[in-house]
């Protein structure tokens, strides 16, 4: 049976044209978003099941794809992840000016619906990447400490969260009741209403998250930088 009605296919069609026409000037390549969908597909055919019922979430991803985010074209890569469901790298150098997104497929525990639910937080990290940017330059300029830099790349981090979530609610979820699909808001962060601040009070052990990535990452790369910058200072 064929589940792709227009029940809420076109309000999805809509979004997307909105975000066409907030970037009209530059080129959006339909046929490199398709192809770029295909291999996904094609190389993690899990998520095809799960998309096949859930066929709205196939137009929103080729559009990504193809750049519709604002940020350029997206390639899909079949690397090999083992420590993260997905993963994104901005910019990427095999491609000049394209960053590249990632999914795990050695896991069993791996559904394909989080599989999709992590391509989509990853398609908004890439949307967050200026931000990313923002935060890692000035941190190599000397102007953040340790945990102003944490806090930092942790609001991006959250504002991802929050555009999973709000994705969920708008397109999936209802999607899904309409199609009486079963769906997890937990997968998409959607089950929480916290704060920045009430978020982020939940992580306090120094060897997990926030501390042994983003931490790990200042420690090795930007704290000498910064105590160069003040060593000097009173």
């Amino acid at each position: 049976m064929n589940l792709c009605k227009p029940v809420l296919v076109l309000p999805v069609l809509l979004f997307l044209l909105g975000q066409f026409s907030v970037i009209a000037r530059e080129h959006i390549d339909v046929r490199y978003g398709q192809l770029q969908l295909m291999k996904m597909l094609t190389d993690r055919p899990r998520m095809k099941k799960w998309s096949a019922r859930n066929c709205f979430i196939d137009t929103w991803a080729a559009s990504q794809f193809a750049g519709a985010a604002g940020h350029g074209k997206i390639l899909w890569d079949n690397g090999a992840l083992t420590n993260k469901t997905a993963e994104y790298v901005a910019e990427s150098t095999k491609i000049a000016g394209r960053s590249i997104i990632r999914i795990r497929n050695n896991d069993a525990s791996d559904s394909p619906e989080l599989m999709w639910a992590a391509f989509v937080f990853e398609c908004f990290n890439i949307q967050n990447s200026i931000k990313h940017a923002e935060v890692n330059k000035a941190a190599f300029e000397g102007n953040l400490r340790r945990e102003q830099f944490i806090e930092a790349k942790t609001r991006v981090e959250f504002d991802t969260m929050h555009k999973t979530a709000t994705f969920f609610n708008s397109y999936v979820n209802p999607y899904a009741k309409a199609h009486n699909i079963v769906v997890h808001p937990a997968l998409w962060y959607a089950d929480q209403n916290d704060s920045y601040q009430a978020w982020i009070r939940k992580y306090t052990d120094p060897n997990y998250y926030p501390f042994n990535s983003y931490g790990a990452y200042y420690d090795s790369n930007i704290a000498s930088i910064y105590r160069s910058k003040h060593q000097h200072k009173p």
